[in-house]
């Protein structure tokens, strides 16, 4: 089932790169910066434990706590629909994480995907990016592994949870 839900992934991952024009070399296309660019050789854009607690106490961004609101009216308003956001993994500019994770952190729990601390342990320098924005193959299998599991363990959970609302 992992291995199905992974291949998939990629299918999709090539299809939309050839419609959009990517190449492997080109510097320019967009949402491709690098890897060589990166300032250091640790963890660089992956998200870690220690931003949470950096922006714990941040202010909110008012347009992404709209664009949540937006999302959550959507959910309440569409019988069966549940809406569950996801914090990007990668980030290479400290401005977005700035403005999404103190909205995250205010999230109710059964409205987010929390990574667990292994997961910040197996995807844990750039070896594992593609480029300073994206996972390479090998984060990308750890990452699909990881979010294969949660749904795996959680799906009936979000259902049942929609359910009692």
């Amino acid at each position: 089932y992992q291995r199905s839900v992974f291949n998939t992934f990629k299918i999709a991952q090539v299809a939309l790169k050839s419609i959009i024009g990517f190449h492997p070399r080109c510097e320019n296309h967009f949402g491709y910066k690098p890897l060589g660019q990166l300032r250091n050789s640790g963890p660089g854009p992956l998200l870690r434990p220690a931003h949470f607690e950096q922006y714990a106490s941040a202010k909110t961004n008012l347009f992404i706590e709209r664009y949540i609101q937006a999302f959550k009216n959507l959910e309440k308003s569409t019988p069966g629909l549940k809406i569950i956001f996801i914090l990007p993994f990668t980030s290479y500019r400290e401005m977005e994480r700035e403005q999404m994770i103190p909205s995250y952190l205010k999230l109710d729990s059964s409205d987010k995907v929390a990574y667990p601390q292994i997961l910040y342990d197996q995807i844990n320098d750039s070896t594992f990016l593609a480029d300073n924005n994206h996972l390479n193959q090998k984060g990308a299998k750890i990452y699909t592994e990881f979010f294969t599991q949660y749904l795996t363990n959680n799906l009936s959970k979000i259902i049942e949870a929609k359910t009692l609302r």
